[in-house]
C-alpha cells in the first residue's frame, strides 16, 4: 500500500513539472516573439529614417548641383576677363586677380540667381526638380562670406528639412566652400581677323593726325592707337592716338571711334562726332557714336570767337579723364558718359616719404576736370553720367618735384571739378602753429622739424576754432603730405595737402567744407568767369562730388557710391574688358589676352610687305567707274582721288584735296593734310578681303594661334565645392 501511494505521488509531481516547463517555454517563446517583433519594427523604422535622411542628403546634393552651375558660369566669365587683363597685370598679382574676378562674379550670381529662391518661405520647386518639393522646406536664409583678400567665397547655412509620407523629418545644415585653382595663362582662342575691320576707314597703330589745318568729312570707324616705338614695353601707348590741331574743322561720322591712348584737340580746332548715319539725323532717329579712349584732352590756343570744341552725339567710355585745359574750350555731349575706373587697383602704394597712397593715383581714377576759366562742360543732354573715380591735385615734375616717372599727386573728393577749388584741400593755415598760412616758404617749412615746440601742425585747432573736425577725415598719424614747387627765380614754396584716411573720406570732407566755407567756395568759383558746368543730377552715378556752375550759381551733388561699391567695381570690369577687346581685335567680346604690341597684327600680316617703296596693284574690281587698288609699302602718299585698300609698314600721308574710299591700315601714323574726304566702304572691302586672291593673303582669317600649353580648359576643372560644418538634427 505504501509503495502504491508513493508511486501515485511521484506521478503527480512529474505532471506538474511538465506543466511548469511548458509554461516557461511558452513565456520564453512569447518574449522572443515580442522582442523579435519590436526589433523588426525598430529595424523597419530605422530603415525608414535612414531612407529619409539619405533623401535629405540627396536634396542637399541637388542644391549643390544648382550652385555648381552658377560657379561654372562665374569661372567662364572670370577667365575671359582675366585673359583680357593678363598683360596689364603684374605677374605676382595675376593669380589674385583671377580669383577675385571669380569671387566677384560668383557672388553676383548667387545674389541674383540663388539666394532669392533659397530664402525662408520661398518655393523649393524653383531650385529642385527631382523631389516632391511639398516635402522640402528651407530652414535658414544662407549668407555669403568673402575673405578679406576677395579670393575665397563661402556660402553659409545651406539648411533643409525633408518630411516623408510617414511624417518622419530629417534636417541638414552645412556650408559650401568654393576654391579656385589658378590655371596659369592658356589660350586656345583664335586670334584672327574679324570683318569689323571693313567698317573702318583708318586703323593706325601710332596716330591719326594732321600737320596743317584741315577741313572735311571722315565717314567710317577710326582707330588711333597711340603706340610710341621709343618707349619701354610697359609704356608703349603713351602718344595721343588721335590728335587734331591747327585751326581745323572736321565732321566725323563713325559707329566706333577708338584710341588705346588719348584723344586730343588743340589750337582752335573744332570736331563734331556722330554715328555713321549722323548726316541723316534730320529724318528722325539720331545716330550715335561709341567713343572709347583712355583720355580726352582739350588744350592749346583758343578764343571766345574760335574755341577748341569737341561735340559728341554718342556714348563716351573713358578709362581715365576728360580734361579741359584751354581757355574757352568746350565739350558738349548728347548721349551717355562713362568714366569707369574706380582707382581701387592702385591702393596700397607709398609716396617718396613712405606715406601710404591710400587714395590711389591719377592714372587709375576716372574724373572730369576743368583747369581753365571760361571753359564749358555741357552734359545737360546726357541721359546717363557714370563716373567711378575722382580728381587729383597734380604737381608736375617740371616744377622740380616728384619723380621723372610721374607727377606728385593728392586726392580730391570730386568726380567733376574745377581747378580753382584745389586750395580747399590744403591744411588750414590756423592749424600750422607759428606760421599760420599755407603755402609757406622753404625756410618756414624747415622750422616744422627744427623747432617743433613753436612750429607744428595741429589739426585739432580747426575743430577748436569752430571749423571742420579734421580728425574725422585725415590720417591722424600723418595728417598731411608735402609738395615743393619751384617757381621762376628759384623761389621754392611748400604746400601741405590733407592726407585723407581714404578716398571716400575726401568726398565726405568736401561736403563738410562746402557747408562750412560756402562764401569762400563761391569766391573761388568766380575765377571761372563765364564758364559753365552743366549736368542733370538725376542721371548722375558717381563716387565723388560733382560741382555744377552757371551764371555765378553753384550746383553741388554729393558722391553717391563708395569706391569699393559692387556697382562700381562690376561696371569697371565689364567696360574695361570690352575696351580691351576692342583695342586688341576690334571686337568687344574678344576672349583672348590683350597685347602691348600692335592691333594691326590681329588684322594683317605686315611681314608679307617686303618692298620699301609703294606698290600699286589693280584688283580688277570696279564700283561704277571707280577702280579699286591694293597699295602696300613702307610710307605711302595719297595724292589723288582713289579707292581700295592701303597697308603700310610706316606712315600714310593723305595730301590736300585728295579723297579716299576704302580701308587704310598703317603701322605708323596716318597724317591728313588740307581739305579731304575719307569714306569707309564696308561691303566692298569685306568682299575683297574674303574673295580677292591679291588681297586675302595679307589678312589673317581665323588662323589658329594658341598660347600657353595648348591644353583645353574646362571650367569645371578649375573650381571645387566642398561641404563644411555638416550638421544633422
Amino acid at each position: 500500500m505504501n509503495s502504491r501511494t508513493k508511486l501515485k505521488n511521484n506521478q503527480g509531481s512529474t505532471l506538474l513539472l511538465v506543466i511548469v516547463c511548458m509554461l516557461f517555454v511558452g513565456i520564453i517563446a512569447s518574449l522572443i516573439l515580442v522582442y523579435t517583433s519590436d526589433n523588426l519594427e525598430a529595424m523597419k523604422n530605422g530603415a525608414k529614417a535612414s531612407d529619409n535622411f539619405y533623401t535629405a542628403e540627396n536634396v542637399v546634393d541637388e542644391v549643390k548641383t544648382q550652385v555648381d552651375e552658377l560657379a561654372d558660369q562665374a569661372v567662364r566669365k572670370a577667365y575671359t576677363q582675366w585673359l583680357q587683363l593678363y598683360t596689364t597685370t603684374a605677374s605676382d598679382q595675376q593669380e589674385v586677380l583671377f580669383k577675385r574676378l571669380f569671387t566677384s562674379e560668383l557672388k553676383a550670381l548667387l545674389e541674383t540667381k540663388f539666394l532669392p529662391y533659397f530664402a525662408i518661405g520661398s518655393d523649393p520647386s524653383q531650385l529642385l526638380y527631382q523631389f516632391d518639393t511639398s516635402s522640402v522646406t528651407w530652414r535658414k536664409t544662407p549668407s555669403i562670406l568673402v575673405n578679406t583678400e576677395g579670393t575665397r567665397l563661402t556660402l553659409r547655412d545651406i539648411s533643409i528639412a525633408y518630411t516623408d509620407a510617414q511624417d518622419l523629418t530629417s534636417t541638414i545644415t552645412t556650408d559650401l566652400i568654393f576654391d579656385l585653382t589658378y590655371p596659369g595663362f592658356q589660350s586656345n582662342t583664335v586670334q584672327g581677323m574679324n570683318l569689323a575691320a571693313a567698317d573702318y576707314i583708318i586703323i593706325s597703330d601710332e596716330q591719326i593726325t594732321n600737320d596743317i589745318s584741315i577741313t572735311g568729312i571722315i565717314k567710317g570707324n577710326l582707330y588711333g592707337g597711340g603706340y610710341n616705338p621709343s618707349e619701354t614695353l610697359t609704356n608703349k601707348y603713351s602718344t595721343e592716338g588721335i590728335l587734331f590741331d591747327s585751326d581745323s574743322t572736321l565732321q566725323i561720322y563713325a559707329d566706333q571711334l577708338l584710341s588705346r591712348s588719348t584723344i586730343k584737340l588743340k589750337d582752335n580746332t573744332r570736331v563734331s562726332i556722330k554715328g555713321i548715319n549722323g548726316e541723316y539725323d534730320y529724318s528722325g532717329t539720331l545716330s550715335y557714336n561709341n567713343l572709347w579712349a583712355k583720355n580726352i584732352l582739350l588744350e592749346g590756343s583758343s578764343s571766345i570767337s574760335n574755341p577748341i570744341q569737341l561735340q559728341v552725339q554718342g556714348n563716351c567710355y573713358l578709362s581715365d579723364d576728360l580734361t579741359l585745359n584751354a581757355l574757352y574750350s568746350r565739350f558738349i555731349l548728347k548721349g551717355t558718359y562713362y568714366g569707369y575706373n574706380t582707382n581701387n587697383a592702385f591702393l596700397g602704394a607709398t609716396d617718396s616719404n613712405g606715406i601710404s597712397l591710400i587714395s590711389g593715383t591719377p592714372e587709375g581714377s576716372s574724373a572730369i576736370v576743368l583747369n581753365a576759366k571760361n571753359t564749358i562742360l555741357d552734359l545737360s543732354a546726357a541721359t546717363k553720367i557714370w563716373i567711378a573715380g575722382k580728381s587729383f591735385v597734380s604737381v608736375p615734375y617740371r616744377y622740380g618735384v616728384g619723380t621723372a616717372s610721374g607727377n606728385l599727386s593728392f586726392s580730391q573728393g570730386e568726380s567733376i571739378s574745377y581747378r580753382g577749388l584745389q586750395a580747399s584741400y590744403l591744411v588750414p593755415g590756423d592749424c600750422i602753429k607759428g606760421i599760420a598760412h599755407n603755402p609757406m616758404t622753404q625756410e618756414e617749412y624747415a622750422k616744422l622739424s627744427t623747432d617743433p615746440t613753436n612750429y607744428k601742425v595741429d589739426i585739432s585747432i580747426s575743430r577748436r576754432n569752430g571749423g571742420i573736425r579734421l580728425e574725422n577725415y585725415v590720417n591722424r598719424d600723418k595728417p598731411y603730405r608735402t609738395a615743393k614747387v619751384i617757381y621762376s627765380g628759384s623761389t621754392t614754396m611748400v604746400y601741405l595737402y590733407l592726407n585723407f584716411q581714404s578716398s571716400d573720406k575726401a568726398t565726405q570732407y568736401y561736403t563738410d567744407y562746402m557747408t562750412t566755407n560756402k562764401e569762400l567756395v563761391d569766391s573761388r568759383m568766380e575765377s571761372f568767369e563765364d564758364g559753365a558746368i552743366l549736368f542733370n543730377p538725376a542721371v548722375l552715378d558717381n563716387t565723388g562730388n560733382a560741382i555744377g556752375y552757371l551764371n555765378g550759381s553753384i550746383a553741388y551733388t554729393q558722391g553717391e557710391y563708395s569706391m569699393s561699391a559692387p556697382e562700381m567695381e562690376n561696371k569697371q570690369i565689364e567696360l574695361s574688358t570690352r575696351y580691351s577687346g576692342l583695342v586688341t581685335s576690334l571686337n568687344e567680346d574678344y576672349a583672348g589676352a590683350s597685347m602691348n604690341g600692335f592691333l594691326t597684327d590681329h588684322i594683317v600680316n605686315i611681314s608679307k610687305i617686303t618692298q620699301n617703296s609703294q606698290a600699286v596693284t589693280d584688283l580688277n574690281y570696279k564700283v561704277g567707274s571707280t577702280s579699286y587698288s591694293l597699295i602696300t609699302g613702307e610710307d605711302i602718299n595719297i595724292n589723288t582721288n582713289m579707292a581700295g585698300i592701303i597697308i603700310a609698314k610706316g606712315d600714310v600721308y593723305i595730301k590736300n584735296s585728295a579723297s579716299f574710299t576704302g580701308l587704310i591700315i598703317a603701322r605708323g601714323k596716318v597724317i591728313i593734310q588740307g581739305n579731304v574726304n575719307l569714306y569707309a566702304d564696308p561691303a566692298n572691302i569685306s568682299y575683297l578681303i574674303q574673295n580677292n586672291e591679291k588681297v586675302s593673303p595679307y589678312f589673317s582669317l581665323g588662323n589658329s594661334n594658341s598660347s600657353g600649353n595648348g591644353n583645353s580648359i574646362y571650367a569645371s576643372d578649375l573650381f571645387t565645392i566642398s561641404y563644411n560644418n555638416w550638421r544633422k538634427n
